[in-house]
């Protein structure tokens, strides 16, 4: 099973002109101030997030039977549950998604009432059990992945070593999340205790303590190796229906020291193309994402998709989006599509480059082809500390000034300017959407089909004229510098 992005349907469907917007939170829907900040900065005293809340809050009640807007964040359930009261309790009115994507492509929760609700009483519209079951049974066919069989087994082997269990929602300070922390519950980073991040069915998140791998066991093993390879065990083993393809990362936390043990569905198969040294196959925003385009380019819809970090690189790149062909190679020394430039070194490439990524110029020209009619704009969060080189390069190539307008750059709190300027983009470069798109958004964007055919008219005519022009500054330069001369020549004479 592959996440096919080929267009197989041609005709208009039901659907068609509408807008899937998966945004980033922290710094991109979320903006100004840290979380620490809020509480000493209530509604009364910061206009601007008050403001910033309203208007996009006007702009998708505007838009709502034809805009979905998806959060989906590096955060747990948990913490953003916190922030989310947080910034109420500080008086804000925070407009919340139609759906919740947690710990970079975990879990998705549905929205189960109206943000009226939570900012009237104390129910929170989204539920930690209440999940997106379509998309772990889609992950479970490819992978086998069960997270509450992992995890129930996991909690076997934590036992065999007399740990105690707990399961909390962060790892993060108790300043920001009270008892939802695990060092609510722990003195230090020694204390026997395991805690199994709530991430969702869809992740593991082990957390040990920093000396397990200093203490031996009743049977005289390492403490930490002895965990490691029980988890690991448990993949490698199976459950009911057989091995679980995953993948696997350990680390030391900075801040803690504590040991750290993480799973993840292995994605190969789903993204065989794509699989990299880089990206390591683990489950990521990109899921979501990519899904949402292959059903956008069925229904001829559009994705937007919007981020600052790390974490939201894959999702933003163009060249994550297209098919490629059989027996392509990903890790060509030559170009791989995980590089920001990617699409510029294929264009550039020639056969002998082709040969490095095993594919062929007819391969080349299809690719190529995707590129331009992917239903996808992305949208960068600028910080003020800048772009990082690989984002810079991102918007480069995919910019408003480069053939493919796939990335648009804009300032942090301007989400909802980069959303309306994303479709109108979207819509002047392909007539086709924007003559289904609907009208509640085209009134939100202000787009107008023939002044946008006028404007892409205008800026095709415009170089053709400059470039006239500058021909015929030179036909006249070299005539008058032929007159000089013969004057020059007939003087002489």
């Amino acid at each position: 099973m592959r996440i096919s992005s080929v267009n197989t349907i041609n005709n208009v469907a039901f659907k068609s002109g509408k807008v899937n917007v998966y945004s980033d939170f922290d710094n991109t829907y979320y903006p100004f101030l840290k979380q620490g900040e809020i509480k000493n900065n209530p509604a009364n005293v910061r206009p601007d997030l008050v403001s910033y809340f309203d208007n996009f809050k006007t702009f998708l009640d505007n838009t709502k039977e034809n805009l979905s807007f998806h959060i989906t964040t590096g955060r747990t359930y948990g913490e953003f549950e916190t922030i989310a009261f947080q910034l109420k309790e500080a008086g804000y009115k925070m407009p919340l998604p139609k759906s919740l994507i947690v710990k970079n492509g975990s879990d998705e929760h549905l929205k189960l009432s109206a943000d009226e609700d939570f900012y009237n009483g104390q129910k929170f519209p989204f539920s930690y059990s209440e999940i997106n079951k379509q998309k772990e049974n889609e992950i479970k066919k490819v992978t086998n992945w069960d997270g509450s069989k992992i995890r129930e087994n996991l909690i076997n082997v934590l036992k065999s070593q007399n740990l105690e269990i707990l399961e909390c929602d962060t790892e993060n300070s108790i300043k920001d999340y009270g008892e939802k922390s695990l060092y609510s519950k722990i003195s230090n980073s020694k204390d026997w205790v395991a805690d199994i991040r709530k991430d969702g069915n869809l992740k593991i998140h082990l957390s040990l303590p920093s000396d397990c791998d200093l203490v031996t066991n009743k049977e005289n093993g390492n403490v930490y190796k002895d965990i490691k390879s029980g988890a690991i065990q448990i993949f490698e083993n199976g459950l009911n229906d057989g091995k679980v393809k995953y993948f696997q990362k350990e680390f030391v936390d900075k801040k803690r020291g504590r040991k750290v043990l993480e799973f993840s569905p292995n994605m190969q198969a789903l993204f065989e193309s794509l699989s990299n040294e880089k990206n390591n196959n683990a489950l990521s925003k990109l899921y979501d994402t990519r899904k949402a385009v292959a059903e956008a380019k069925k229904n001829d819809d559009l994705v937007i998709v919007a981020g600052d970090s790390s974490n939201d690189y894959d999702m933003l790149n163009p060249a994550m989006y297209i098919d490629y062909p059989k027996g392509f190679n990903p890790n060509s020394d030559f170009a791989k599509p995980t590089d920001a430039d990617f699409i510029e070194k294929l264009t550039m490439a020639n056969d002998e480059d082709l040969k490095k990524m095993n594919i062929s110029q007819k391969d080349k020209k299809n690719m190529l082809a995707q590129m331009s009619a992917i239903p996808l704009v992305g949208i960068v969060v600028k910080k003020n500390e800048g772009l990082n080189k690989e984002f810079e390069k991102l918007v480069s190539t995919y910019g408003e000034t480069s053939q493919y307008k796939k990335i648009i750059e804009i300032e942090e709190g301007h989400l909802e300017d980069g959303i309306k300027k994303a479709i109108k983009q979207y819509a002047s470069s392909n007539e086709k959407y924007a003559k289904v798109l609907k009208k509640d958004i085209k009134n939100e964007i202000d787009f107008n089909l023939n002044n946008a055919k006028k404007f892409a008219k205008n800026k095709l005519i415009l170089p053709i004229i400059m470039a006239c022009g500058i021909v015929s500054s030179l036909f006249v330069t070299k005539m008058r510098k032929t007159e000089v001369s013969e004057k020059f020549l007939n003087k002489t004479i």
